[in-house]
C-alpha cells in the first residue's frame, strides 16, 4: 500500500496508482527544483523503472495495493547472467561454487535494482502533492501507455517540447527476421505466460527499417509466434546509419571472430541464423515500456 505525505495525503487507490505507475518510468530529475523535490534527489529521481498494473483490495476497501514480485523472465535472466560470467573465467572452470558464486552476484544486482524502485515510490509518495500539480509538465514515457491510462480516466503528462516520443508500429509478424537462435525455449515460455497474463506487449522490439532484422527481442519475436500473432508492436530504426546503436560479439565461442552491423543484416537476409548469443546490441535510448493489447495484434486491417 502506498500512502502519501501532505494536508491532502492517504492511501492511494487504484486510479493513483496508475499514475505513480507512469511517474516510475519517467526520469523526473527536471523537478529536483527545491520546490518540487529536494535538489539532492536527482539520482532517485531520474531512476526508471517499470511495476505491474495496480490491483483493488476486496473486501469492500477503497485503496490499491502495489505488487514487487521476481517472476519468471528475472529469473531466468539472472541463470543466463551466472552463466555467461561462468563460461568466460578461466580461473572458474574447476571451481565447483563458481555458477553459485555467480547466480548470487546476479541475484544481488536485481535486489538493487528493487532498492532503487522503492526509494523513487519513497520520494513520489513524499512529495505526492506537489508532484500531482505538476502532472501537465512531465515527459511522456510512452504514448501508447499514456492512452491506455487516459481511456481509465487518469491523468497523464503529456510530452514535453524538447523529447520526442518513441514511435511504436505493429508490423507484420511474416516480415520480421531473427538472426539468431533464442538461448532457450523455457524463457519464450515463460514470455508467453506473462504476455498472455497482461493481455499485451509492453516492451516493443527494436527492428531495423528496410530488412526487418530483429535487433532487440528476439525471445518477444518468438513468444508471438506461439501466441499465433499477426503483427507484433516494434521501433523501426535504420540500423546501418544510426550511430546511437552498435553491436559487438557476446562473450564466448561463436565461430566468428568478429560481427558488424552488416554481418547482421546479411544474416538476418539467409536462411542461416548465428548461435544464441552471438551479437550484442547497445542504444543511446532504452526502448521505452507500452501497451499493445492483443486483439490489436490479431487485426488484419490494423
Amino acid at each position: 500500500m502506498i500512502r502519501t505525505g501532505g494536508e491532502q495525503g492517504g492511501l492511494l487507490g487504484v486510479k493513483g496508482l496508475k499514475q505513480l505507475q507512469l511517474l516510475l518510468g519517467t526520469d523526473l530529475s527536471d523537478l529536483c527544483d527545491g520546490t518540487t523535490f529536494p535538489k539532492s534527489a536527482k539520482g532517485v529521481a531520474k531512476i526508471k523503472a517499470q511495476i505491474g498494473q495496480p490491483v483493488v483490495l476486496g473486501g469492500g476497501a477503497q485503496h490499491g495495493v502495489v505488487r514487487l514480485a521476481i517472476g519468471a523472465t528475472d529469473i531466468c535472466e539472472a541463470v543466463e547472467m551466472a552463466m555467461q560470467i561462468v563460461t568466460t573465467r578461466e580461473d572458474d572452470k574447476d571451481d565447483p561454487f563458481a555458477t553459485l558464486d555467480a547466480l548470487s552476484d546476479a541475484i544481488d544486482a536485481m535486489v538493487i535494482h528493487d532498492t532503487k524502485l522503492l526509494r523513487k515510490i519513497e520520494l513520489l509518495a513524499t512529495h505526492w502533492d506537489a508532484v500531482a500539480k505538476r502532472f501537465d509538465e512531465l515527459p511522456a514515457t510512452a504514448v501508447r501507455w499514456q492512452a491506455r491510462l487516459a481511456a481509465e480516466g487518469v491523468v497523464g503528462p503529456a510530452a514535453s517540447d524538447n523529447q520526442k516520443p518513441q514511435e511504436v508500429t505493429n508490423v507484420d509478424i511474416g516480415w520480421l527476421k531473427p538472426h539468431e537462435m533464442v538461448v532457450n525455449q523455457d524463457r519464450v515460455n515463460a514470455l508467453v505466460d506473462a504476455i498472455g497474463r497482461w493481455g499485451a506487449y509492453r516492451k516493443p522490439l527494436l527492428v531495423d527499417k528496410d530488412s526487418g532484422s530483429i535487433l532487440d527481442g528476439h525471445h518477444r519475436y518468438f513468444a508471438a509466434l506461439e501466441l499465433g500473432l499477426e503483427k507484433v508492436p516494434a521501433a523501426l530504426v535504420d540500423y546501418l546509419e544510426d550511430d546511437s546503436i552498435s553491436v559487438e560479439l557476446w562473450p564466448g565461442d561463436h565461430g566468428v571472430a568478429t560481427i558488424s552491423k552488416q554481418d547482421v543484416i546479411d544474416m538476418c537476409l539467409s536462411p542461416n541464423v548465428f548461435p544464441p548469443k552471438t551479437s550484442r546490441h547497445t542504444f543511446a535510448e532504452p526502448l521505452s515500456p507500452i501497451f499493445v493489447p492483443l486483439e490489436e495484434l490479431n487485426d488484419n486491417d490494423d
